[in-house]
C-alpha cells in the first residue's frame, strides 16, 4: 500500500472560517483544525473544480485541464504572509501561508512543500502569477 505525504501548519491568516489553529493537506482533501478540538474536512472531489470567482486569463484556457480538477488556486508572488491558497470550499476559504525563514531555497518553502503534496494525487490548484 501506498504512503501519502501529507503538511500541516499553523496558518499566518485564514478567511472564510473562523478559529484556525491548523490546516492540513492531503493529496485529496484539506482539513482545517481550530479551538476547542474543531475540525472542518473537505475532499477535493467535492469542491467547486474550477469556478473562481476571477476570470481566468484567455492564455490559461489553452492549458490542459488536470485530470481530478482544479479546485484552488495559489498566489506566491506576494510579500512573505501575504502568500495564500484560495479553496474552492463552500463558502471559499482563504489560507495565507506563515513566511519562511530567510535562508531557505525555493524546494523548501512551505509553498512548494504543499505543491508537492497535492502532485501526489489528480487534484490542482490555479497559479494566479
Amino acid at each position: 500500500m501506498k504512503s501519502f505525504k501529507t503538511i500541516a501548519f499553523s496558518p499566518a491568516g485564514v478567511e472564510g472560517v473562523q478559529a484556525v489553529t491548523e490546516v492540513v493537506i492531503h493529496f485529496d482533501r484539506v482539513v482545517f483544525h481550530g479551538k476547542n478540538n474543531s475540525e472542518q474536512q473537505f475532499l477535493f472531489c467535492e469542491m467547486n473544480n474550477g469556478r473562481s470567482s476571477k476570470i481566468r486569463p484567455w492564455w490559461k484556457s489553452f492549458l490542459p485541464k488536470p485530470e481530478g480538477g482544479i479546485v484552488g488556486e495559489r498566489e506566491f508572488c506576494k510579500p512573505p504572509g501575504e502568500q495564500y491558497f484560495r479553496w474552492f470550499t463552500s463558502p471559499q476559504i482563504t489560507t495565507y501561508t506563515p513566511p519562511d525563514a530567510d535562508d531557505v531555497s525555493y524546494d523548501q518553502t512551505l509553498f512548494y512543500r504543499i505543491h508537492e503534496v497535492m502532485s501526489q494525487g489528480p487534484f490542482r490548484t490555479l497559479d494566479l502569477s
